[in-house]
């Protein structure tokens, strides 16, 4: 924009009111976009910047080009440093940090369901407030990390968006079983309106134990440790392994780019859960009986169908990133 105005608007001023209208024509652009967004923001920025270092130089129209002409041949440098150092020197694929941001969000998410009770309420909230503000904090993570990936090339690029729109898929279901997960901490805390009789709140941390298996299950799995165990425990290269010994370590790479199923010995945490959602369900029957006040029977009659939502979006989220 400043080469721009000094070729084609700058030779047709002849005043400062002239020039003063260009300058905040272009102020007004500039801080629009700065505005705007965290993706957009910084180029808003560079806008302003890179038009008032070319044209604010003086007291005086500036007639040369030299001064643009350095600023874009800093900006090549500055990309061609950049292309080298994080392309081939200290490489960082944008998809490998995706990968890891995605997994340490399902263990976040696990620690939440697992999070112990405090006897003091207000720590007990505030602890809880904090994880759930890191786990929003990772979900915004992966989604920029998911916009940057558009602008990586290499041989391995279709693969790259493959997972990304894997990952991102996944994404959507964990943030509605996140969501769920925060609901139920309202009966976990006991807050006033969300007490369960104690059966059912003795079930009810079976059954958030077994999420959080299931959550580190899967983070497990896309790390490729539920694949390393499954063989440990069937033993490594033997004939009862699912895989030979020479093609472990190939078939562990297919499985973390998704092109291979895991094996069954690898999926235990669904049944756990499932089994644990049976148990809390029967729980939850034999607690509304007659006797009980009917304001309890209500709300267990409410969090029954968020367990079941819970329930049933994990097992679906398993088996996604299983197959």
């Amino acid at each position: 924009m400043g080469m721009g105005s000094q070729v084609f608007i700058l030779p047709y001023l002849d005043s400062i009111g002239g020039f003063t209208l260009l300058f905040i024509t272009v102020t007004i652009v500039a801080a629009w976009i700065a505005t705007s967004g965290p993706r957009l923001s910084y180029f808003g920025i560079q806008l302003a910047l890179a038009f008032y270092l070319i044209n604010l130089q003086e007291f005086k129209i500036e007639t040369s080009l030299t001064v643009a002409r350095d600023r874009v041949v800093g900006i090549l440098l500055g990309l061609f440093m950049m292309w080298l150092v994080f392309d081939h020197l200290w490489s960082a694929p944008t998809v490998v940090e995706m990968r890891k941001t995605f997994i340490s969000l399902l263990r976040l998410l696990a620690q939440l369901a697992r999070e112990p009770v405090s006897s003091n309420q207000s720590v007990a909230i505030e602890r809880s407030y904090s994880l759930r503000e890191t786990i929003n904090s990772r979900f915004n993570q992966v989604r920029a990390l998911a916009d940057a990936l558009w602008f990586e090339f290499g041989p391995s690029r279709q693969q790259d968006l493959a997972l990304r729109s894997r990952i991102l898929g996944w994404q959507a279901q964990l943030r509605m079983l996140f969501i769920s997960c925060v609901a139920l901490v309202k009966y976990r805390l006991r807050f006033p309106g969300f007490e369960l009789p104690e059966p059912v709140r003795r079930a009810e941390n079976e059954f958030e134990e077994s999420l959080a298996h299931t959550l580190d299950g899967m983070a497990d799995r896309l790390e490729g440790k539920a694949l390393n165990q499954g063989q440990l425990r069937n033993g490594a290269g033997t004939a009862s392994s699912p895989f030979p010994k020479a093609s472990q370590k190939d078939h562990l790479q297919k499985v973390n780019n998704g092109d291979e199923p895991v094996p069954a010995q690898a999926r235990e945490g669904p049944q756990d859960l499932e089994t644990a959602f049976a148990r809390l369900t029967d729980s939850v029957k034999s607690s509304a009986s007659a006797e009980t006040p009917a304001a309890l029977s209500a709300n267990l009659q409410s969090f029954l169908p968020l367990s079941q939502r819970i329930a049933a979006l994990a097992v679906s989220l398993d088996k996604e990133i299983s197959s």
